[in-house]
């Protein structure tokens, strides 16, 4: 494109001189009139062809200016929004003399208002970078930005500026004397043990109160569990809290810090949060046959979990082992047989054997019947594959084969091979990977394959995890992993001792987290085999934990097995009415609701169903909190957020009381160097065509006239 940059007036004159030098100098008017035209036309498709364009310079042109004003919850603070209102209310006037302007609010977005409406604040949280990406898309001319914000985005995300000239000048509030202390962020567990000491960080923002003496407090709502003191300094800092949880269950404590004279906001000053206490540490009893890379991983799993005790015995030498220097120079502990399955053995929450063969120690059958009444009364049991475990184990016809959920044989086969195992049921309890039910089944259905496997059936009454895949003999499918309660007790099998290879596929996956999957997988098999977590036939799941107000969340009931009768779902909302949920069928294992969130509080979620005189049931509690939370924690102006939007588009942070819209604006211009208002595409211009067509026309028109 060529950019014509002379006068046009000029250029009209210098075209009509040129065509009266014409007249003047030719006498034969057909070869003028012929030579006229023909030049005319000629320039026509020269400035087609170079796509020639006129500008006119922008010197004397009024500015599009628009003020864009947060008016979400932190703009309360401090008298921010007021002060914005004041000023509109003050200089519109004089600011509409100068420039052409237009007025927006924005919070998670942006609105238009007129120019003389009463800015009120919103409870919503600020996007900064969506609402100006939208303001750029529906007003692309625009010269200038004037933002009236504190820079309190959670997101803090910048936006993208590609393709615009426009000019942001975000207005600083000048908050010298800003004092504030806040609670920025609580770092726990969310399981507790009874009895056992639960330690929790609380982090603290500090502005304006150094060296400032203040009280911590946390607590439930019937008594303080622990207070401690902190001497602030300026930013962040820290303290740890710690008390021992007394019952069982899901319990919502809060963690409060004191309130100090002249501060911005108290509402910062306090956090709730929801803790599971289950009971004390799960006691683990881990017999392995012989070194494998599975107890290797699986050892390194379970001691470097703190809610779990291990004890752990590797068979390092077996009677049949070679060995080539006498016992005596052996440094090996002989395995304590007698006290481990006999006296200690109910000092254990779960026993947990991988490969390990009872006869190959002369165990008598009586400790195996040990195990069949440990199990029964309570206890948990975990038998992991390999050419030692199940029958091949030496474990058929003896009080072990009872409290199995398989059916092993005789002549059992151990089968190399690789093979990915088959999810019987994405909804399985132990399969909660991850609690958004999308992603946990994506992951499952990307899982990495095992290795080898003990071949062993299916037994009435159990719940299959994984199935090994089609038999190439074209038998039945192999329960790979089942699970069964046993009397009082819980038996976990998994036939393949190969699990570990999940955590190396992690390494040669960008898509899915397979350690992740291989340590939650073990976590939730050891949580429920030791009698901590209930596997429940009807489940209330949510898509998001963290509800806040005006959240519309999907609910999901989830019912084990396959079921004609269709489940109810209640809420008692914070006001305690109760109201049934209209639900709607996904599946005969699944059903599902939206539901919005209107109000903070406690809502009560009940689902059941009645299947031959007996009532299925799970409860669900949730405290939907103010969104408000999260962009109120640091109500300080953050400035470098603000100088980093400024920076990008070539503008400045401008302090309040020094607004001058002029001065904007002269800045604006010797920013952008020289800008047009008008660009005057006269290869785009209908009109163009039109006198080419009429002059060539008018020129075959007189030269047959004059033929």
């Amino acid at each position: 494109m060529v950019d014509v940059k002379i006068n046009l007036i000029v250029i009209i004159f210098l075209c009509l001189l040129l065509i009266t030098y014409f007249f003047y100098l030719l006498k034969n008017k057909k070869l003028y009139i012929s030579i006229f035209f023909r030049t005319i036309l000629f320039l026509i498709l020269i400035i087609l062809m170079l796509k020639v364009s006129y500008k006119v310079l922008t010197i004397n042109k009024k500015f599009d200016v628009i003020f864009l004003i947060d008016n979400s919850y932190s703009m309360t603070f401090n008298q921010r929004l007021s002060k914005v209102n004041t000023f509109l209310e003050k200089n519109f006037k004089q600011i509409e003399k100068k420039a052409n302007v237009k007025y927006f609010v924005f919070n998670d977005d942006a609105q238009k208002i007129e120019k003389n409406v009463k800015i009120e604040v919103t409870k919503k949280n600020t996007n900064i970078k969506k609402s100006i990406e939208n303001i750029l898309f529906q007003n692309k001319n625009v010269d200038v930005i004037i933002l009236f914000t504190d820079g309190n985005d959670i997101y803090e995300k910048y936006p993208d500026f590609t393709g615009y000239k426009t000019v942001v000048y975000p207005i600083n509030f000048n908050e010298n004397n800003f004092k504030d202390v806040a609670i920025k962020d609580l770092r726990y567990s969310t399981l507790g043990f009874k009895g056992t000491n639960y330690e929790l960080t609380c982090v603290i923002l500090n502005y304006g109160y150094d060296n400032k003496n203040i009280l911590v407090t946390i607590a439930d709502e019937k008594e303080v569990l622990d207070t401690k003191r902190i001497n602030l300094k300026s930013g962040k800092n820290e303290v740890k809290l710690n008390f021992v949880p007394k019952d069982v269950g899901k319990k919502r404590y809060y963690v409060k810090i004191e309130h100090l004279l002249g501060e911005v906001s108290y509402e910062n000053n306090k956090k709730y949060f929801e803790l599971e206490v289950i009971k004390d540490k799960i006691r683990i009893l881990y017999i392995c046959g012989e070194p494998s890379t599975e107890y290797y991983f699986l050892r390194s799993m379970l001691k470097n979990e703190p809610n779990f005790d291990l004890v752990s015995f590797v068979i390092l030498r077996n009677n049949d082992s070679q060995i080539i220097v006498p016992d005596e120079d052996l440094s090996l502990i002989p395995f304590p047989i007698h006290d481990i399955f006999v006296k200690e053995l109910n000092n254990y929450d779960l026993l947990l054997l991988e490969n390990f063969s009872y006869k190959k120690f002369s165990i008598p059958v009586q400790y195996l019947e040990n195990i069949k009444r440990y199990v029964s009364t309570g206890g948990g049991f975990i038998m992991i594959g390999g050419k030692n475990s199940f029958s091949l184990g030496g474990y058929k016809n003896t009080p072990i084969e009872d409290i199995l959920p398989v059916e092993i044989y005789e002549n059992e086969e151990f089968v190399k091979q690789d093979f990915v195992p088959k999810v019987n049921d994405y909804f399985d309890p132990l399969l909660k990977i991850y609690d958004n039910l999308k992603h946990n089944e994506s992951i499952l259905k990307n899982i990495p394959s095992l290795k080898n496997y003990n071949k062993v059936g299916y037994k009435q009454g159990s719940k299959v995890i994984f199935w090994h895949p089609v038999d190439k003999l074209g038998q039945n499918y192999v329960p790979i992993s089942s699970y069964w309660k046993f009397d009082k007790g819980r038996v976990f099998t998994i036939s393949s001792g190969n699990t570990w290879k999940w955590v190396l596929e992690n390494m040669l996956s960008k898509n899915y987290d397979f350690k992740n999957m291989y340590v939650q997988f073990w976590k939730n098999v050891i949580y429920w085999c030791g009698g901590i977590t209930e596997i429940k036939n009807i489940r209330i799941l949510f898509d998001k934990e963290n509800i806040v107000v005006d959240d519309n969340i999907k609910i999901r009931i989830v019912m084990s097995g396959k079921h004609t009768i269709e489940p109810e779902l209640y809420v008692t909302y914070p006001d305690l009415t109760k109201v049934r949920l209209n639900i709607k069928k996904i599946s005969l294992q699944e059903y599902v609701c939206e539901m919005n969130f209107m109000s903070k509080g406690r809502y009560a979620f009940t689902a059941f169903y009645n299947e031959n005189n007996v009532v299925y049931r799970d409860d669900k509690i949730v405290y939907v909190r103010e969104n408000i939370f999260d962009e109120i924690v640091n109500l300080k102006i953050n400035e470098d957020y603000l100088n980093k939007i400024a920076n990008i588009t070539g503008g400045m942070v401008i302090n309040y009381d020094n607004f001058e819209l002029e001065e904007i604006i002269d800045h604006t211009r010797k920013n952008k160097g020289k800008e047009y208002s008008l660009n005057y595409e006269i290869y785009n211009n209908f009109l163009v065509g039109i006198v080419f067509m009429l002059i060539f026309i008018s020129e075959i028109f007189f030269m047959r006239k004059f033929r």
